[in-house]
């Protein structure tokens, strides 16, 4: 009986210690780039921190593949793209879950479009036009002023004195139009600086350099508030010219040199303000701030670097499909595409099974025998001569590691099975045995079994004869021995 207790007591302790080995973490030591010995826990910390899947994009090559060997269900791992620009290429996620596609890191991307920035800042273009139209404007009236004009010469004095304030504006007009083409160079260079693939090379860097954005908003500001008080000084102009006018209009009407000279006067100031206008217009806030919106938009998705979110492994095994495609086939760029598996397989693994097994575990049997000699019945005990093994049916937790090759496997199992014989009777093993395949497993065991047998009563000699019927002749009785299972795995 204490010997029964001890068994039982080990098997217990034993079955627990080998479950909580199972679901613990386990301990790999890998060689790191320093030749010295790191130790990382398995089960991705039970997958609270994402595996990395590393691509560098300039180079074409993954990092750290291994890592994903050890992602089990439940884990969580992400993508990390380096050297990309993402103001060029998208990248598509699939999986075998769910489908993951993301452009850029920001929702509003489409401001970021450069055929758009290109189109608002074309719109500075028709400012040179505007500043020439204004040129021939004012120096049209002023080259049909003569000398030979018989005009009061005090209106003569005023008019010229409103053409020389038109040529003032002309000239002005034209350094801020300078002004503005330069912006509108700095700009340009620095979008296209956004869609060179290599951000090492030297075109790159030229198109870099020298801007700042802070010193390109200041010259901004600068030319709308010049453009503004030119503006503002040409109304007040026209204002006290045409007071002028009517102080003189008798004068003025009277004369036809006057009055041509004053409607070619007129259309220039129009000209004028009309033309300013649209300088003023084609930068105010608005504009502006498309322009600075666009490129600060693409300056934040300027990092050379795509990280996804986290993605949870739901499965077995994982079909994980990158691709990445230019934005536009305009672009003359090539696309690509990556497809990973993993984990290839598995090494350490965790199932239940179900299978056959032959023991040396055996029950006796026992007839009994009765011989009547006259009146007097006798009864004997003959030994049936079963044979000394038995067969049943096994239900075993299984644990192991897998070998160098995925098909193999050594494992080690601990569990119930069950004896098929006119008494289903229940035994408890432990052992080591070999596993065979990837997802569908064949186990082959050698097992320590322990359980009840029936043996002959001590009560009951066999040799003994009995003048009463045997009752119970068979008792139980704990019984060790070993066996050979073979069964089916089913991993967790």
């Amino acid at each position: 009986m204490k010997t029964m207790k001890y068994s039982m007591v080990f098997l217990f302790s034993f079955t627990v210690i080998l479950i909580t080995t199972a679901q613990e973490t386990t301990k790999t030591t890998k060689e790191n780039g320093n030749g010295k010995k790191s130790t990382e826990l398995s089960q991705n910390q039970r997958g609270k921190i994402p595996i990395v899947i590393s691509l560098d994009f300039a180079e074409k090559k993954f990092d750290n593949l291994d890592n994903l060997e050890e992602l089990t269900k439940g884990d969580l791992y992400q993508l990390k793209i380096k050297n990309i620009n993402m103001n060029l290429y998208n990248v598509l996620i699939e999986n075998k879950d769910s489908v993951i596609k993301t452009d850029i890191s920001f929702p509003t991307f489409d401001l970021m479009n450069l055929d758009n920035l290109s189109k608002i800042l074309a719109e500075l273009s028709p400012l040179s036009t505007s500043a020439q139209k204004l040129m021939l404007e004012i120096s049209y009236p002023y080259t049909l002023i003569t000398s030979g004009i018989d005009i009061d010469s005090i209106i003569m004095e005023r008019m010229n004195d409103e053409l020389q304030s038109l040529l003032s504006i002309k000239s002005n007009i034209y350094i801020q139009n300078m002004s503005i083409d330069s912006l509108q160079f700095s700009l340009n260079k620095r979008a296209l600086s956004y869609i060179v693939e290599n951000s090492n090379s030297d075109y790159s860097n030229y198109l870099r350099s020298s801007f700042s954005m802070e010193n390109a908003l200041k010259s901004t500001e600068r030319i709308r508030t010049k453009i503004k008080d030119i503006l503002d000084g040409l109304n007040k102009s026209f204002l006290a010219y045409e007071a002028f006018v009517t102080e003189n209009k008798t004068n003025i009407e009277e004369n036809t040199n006057l009055s041509k000279r004053n409607k070619e006067l007129n259309e220039a100031y129009s000209t004028a303000i009309e033309s300013i206008n649209n300088v003023y217009t084609s930068i105010d806030a608005s504009k502006v701030y498309a322009w600075f919106n666009s490129l600060i938009l693409m300056e934040n998705n300027n990092s050379r670097e795509y990280i996804s979110l986290p993605m949870q492994k739901a499965g077995d095994i994982t079909n994980f499909k990158i691709k990445i495609v230019p934005k536009k086939s305009e672009y003359g760029l090539s696309s690509y595409q990556s497809n990973l598996q993993f984990p290839t397989y598995t090494k350490p693994y965790l199932g239940i099974g179900i299978g056959y097994y032959m023991s040396t575990m055996y029950d006796e049997a026992f007839s009994i025998n009765s011989t009547k000699v006259d009146t007097v019945t006798s009864y004997s005990i003959i030994d049936e001569k079963t044979s000394h093994s038995e067969i049943g049916i096994s239900t075993l937790l299984y644990y192991g590691t897998r070998f160098n090759n995925p098909k193999f496997g050594f494992n080690v199992t601990i569990g119930p099975v069950f004896s098929i014989s006119n008494k289903i009777k229940p035994r408890l093993t432990t052992g080591l045995g070999f596993s065979f395949g990837k997802k569908q497993m064949l186990s082959l065991d050698l097992l320590f079994i322990a359980g009840y047998v029936d043996r002959l009563s001590n009560a009951y000699p066999i040799n003994g004869v009995f003048s009463a019927k045997p009752d119970n002749v068979t008792v139980s009785k704990l019984q060790y021995g070993g066996a050979i299972s073979f069964g089916y795995i089913y991993k967790f």
